[in-house]
Formats: C-alpha cells, structure tokens, sequence
C-alpha cells in the first residue's frame, strides 16, 4: 500500500511541476504581449489554463502534506 501511495505521490508531482511550468509561460507571455504578439499562437486555451491552475494548488497541496507536517495533519493513524 505504500508503494501505491507514494506512486500517487510522484504523479502529483510530476502534474505539478507540469503546470507550474505552464503557469510560468503563461506570465512570460503575458509580459512579452505588451512588446510582441508574435507568441500568442502558443498560448493554451482558457481552459487549459483553468485546469493547470486547480493542478498547481492541488500539487501544493500534497507537497504540503509530504513535509513534516504531515503527521501534524493526520496524526499517527496513518
């Protein structure tokens, strides 16, 4: 069992570092906009970038819960 909730873990992470990647390049083409609009063909969709969002908060979630607070959280039943 804790093999599969440490592979729940990694994919988290993996979604979170994904979208906070995104989350970046949206920023960096928000501030080239002003300057640029040759970049605007490679930017996501609004809901993608909903969805990216929700995954970063839920990323910061579990990494939360991954720190030594955890027990803090739960308790000793887990």
């Amino acid at each position: 069992m804790d093999s599969v909730f440490e592979m729940v873990k990694l994919i988290t992470f993996m979604m979170f570092i994904s979208s906070a990647g995104g989350q970046v390049w949206i920023a960096f083409l928000d501030i080239v906009g002003h300057f640029s609009q040759g970049l605007e063909q490679y930017r996501p969709a609004p809901v993608q970038d909903k969805y990216s969002r929700i995954v970063v908060l839920f990323g910061l979630i579990v990494w939360y819960l991954n720190t030594n607070e955890f027990t803090l959280v739960f308790g000793d039943w887990v």
